[in-house]
């Protein structure tokens, strides 16, 4: 039996209800244990807008080792495991896609109730069963596939005289051979900047009006251009959604196109940033080739790139399916007469008979909302809500007592040496704190935090290994980066001046 002192809380996240996490701790808790005879308790909490998500620590780095080992002696189960879970997050996408092109209003109640059970059903498949999550354990807490990697390449740069430091080296070969969609939206904007700087007019027009002028007259001065940003907003309004919205509204790419107006942006600047990414994958290529490996290090090294972007690519269709749920959830709440939050809180499996039966209690979903906590103990589901959630949170998460030093390490995402004041940013409502050249520090990094990101001369977080979200936007950005340091939120505080040398994964206050 778990005692709960012996927990922690593997990382924290904003605006996301029990519906959409309770299928990653079903598959922790219980898939696991089926699949792989790895033994783990763990809960999510809930209260306000926050969540943490709680293991007990003991088992944690068991079942971090354990799949470790398994990884290692037959690395083709990660290759199955990658296989499986873009299998199931394309299926997850589709029942989406499902969602946002029906007219859920002439849905009948099994109708309504048939495809909430399909979306619930490809949730699970691709955030819990097939979600990658055996390489994901050993990263979390101790990044055990980061250090085995990097006990190869030291070998390696060691024996073959390469000029790389490991650091160097492992920012390349983590980098994924395809582009992101942060990438993908990213370069085609800059196509979209590229063809305003071929109309004079509406060029002008950009530089010398405000976002709300632009969004109100373009289409009368450009109906075409208007147009165009019109599909690309469409296209990627859901990318920052995360789990609760809200999605990018047009007047967010206007900004950014008028931004880059006003900066004076050349043809040949632009084409420079575009293909930024590229250049990255071409010097990882290149290294590749003097580094030699065996057949074994080949997977493994693989796994290591592939697990990088399916991690982004899993987390942009959840992303997407969590936007096309908010028409769902609505539906829902408007035939039960539901706010959309207490439909987010229903259980996976719950809401079926709830639309079929209208059997459901409202109180039990408004205490959900005030406190909730849903843990997994010997592979046993339980929902506490309100006083025992409480209880049973404060047992576990307890504030730990932080030494004071002047000097912090972590990993190695991105390699650099910077000195700058820190800032820290954990919501969205404090990136108004950060000017350019700032060193940004956080408990882990998200897509509503990018625009903080893209300004800052170094990036340090709390949690995370190589295929947490910093570090792969960091490795876009090629901003210096530094990530599992578990305690930086709580050493370092604004104002602070540091110096990071990423490099080598070490900060160091200065005075």
């Amino acid at each position: 039996m778990s005692r709960e002192n012996d927990w922690f809380s593997m990382e924290s996240l904003r605006r996301i209800s029990p519906f959409h996490l309770v299928g990653f701790f079903r598959h922790c808790c219980v898939d696991l244990n089926e699949l792989y005879g790895i033994r783990l308790d763990g809960a999510c909490s809930f209260h306000g807008k926050n969540t943490e998500l709680l293991f007990n620590k003991n088992q944690f780095n068991s079942a971090a080792k354990k799949s470790l080992k398994i990884i290692i002696k037959n690395p083709k189960i990660m290759v199955d495991e990658h296989n499986k879970l873009i299998r199931a997050a394309n299926r997850y996408k589709k029942a989406a896609q499902r969602i946002l092109r029906t007219d859920l209003k002439k849905l009948s109640k099994k109708g309504l109730a048939d495809l909430c059970t399909e979306y619930a059903k490809a949730y699970h498949a691709s955030h819990g069963r097939y979600g990658g999550h055996l390489l994901q354990l050993t990263e979390f807490e101790n990044e055990l596939f980061t250090k085995f990697i990097h006990s190869i390449l030291e070998k390696k740069i060691r024996k073959h005289n390469l000029t790389e430091s490991v650091g160097e080296a492992f920012a390349l070969v983590s980098t994924p051979e395809k582009l992101t969609n942060i990438q993908k939206q990213e370069i085609e904007l800059f196509n979209l900047y590229l063809e305003l700087l071929k109309k004079p007019k509406s060029l002008k027009f950009f530089r010398k009006h405000s976002e709300k002028e632009i969004e109100k007259k373009l289409s009368s001065l450009d109906s075409s251009f208007s147009r165009k940003i019109n599909r690309h907003c469409n296209k990627w309004l859901w990318l920052p959604y995360m789990y609760e919205g809200p999605p990018w509204e047009k007047s967010y790419f206007i900004g950014v196109l008028s931004s880059m107006a006003r900066q004076y942006l050349t043809e040949s600047e632009v084409n420079l940033k575009k293909g930024e990414s590229k250049e990255l994958i071409k010097r990882k290529r290149g290294f590749m080739k003097k580094l030699p490996l065996n057949e074994k290090e080949k997977i493994y090294f693989k796994l290591l790139s592939d697990s990088v972007y399916l991690k982004s690519y899993r987390k942009d269709v959840m992303y997407y399916a969590c936007f096309a749920s908010e028409k769902l959830f609505s539906e829902v709440g408007r035939r039960l007469f539901l706010s959309l939050n207490q439909v987010r809180h229903f259980i996976p499996g719950e809401i079926k008979q709830a639309i079929l039966s209208n059997k459901f209690s409202i109180q039990e979903l408004n205490n959900r909302i005030d406190f909730t906590v849903i843990k997994w103990i010997n592979g046993k589901e339980e929902i506490l809500t309100k006083e025992k959630a409480r209880a049973f949170f404060n047992k576990v998460f307890k504030s730990m007592k932080i030494k004071k030093v002047n000097k912090l390490t972590g990993s190695t995402a991105v390699p650099g040496k910077v000195k700058g004041t820190v800032k820290v940013v954990n919501h969205p409502n404090e990136i108004y704190k950060m000017n350019k050249g700032d060193v940004m520090v956080s408990h882990s990094t998200n897509p509503n935090l990018v625009p903080a990101m893209k300004i800052a001369s170094a990036i340090i977080t709390d949690v995370g290994g190589v295929t947490c979200h910093a570090a792969i936007v960091s490795r876009e950005l090629n901003i210096p980066c530094i990530i599992g340091t578990k305690v930086a939120t709580k050493i370092f505080k604004d104002g602070d001046k540091v110096e990071v040398n990423a490099t080598k994964g070490i900060i160091r206050k200065l005075k």
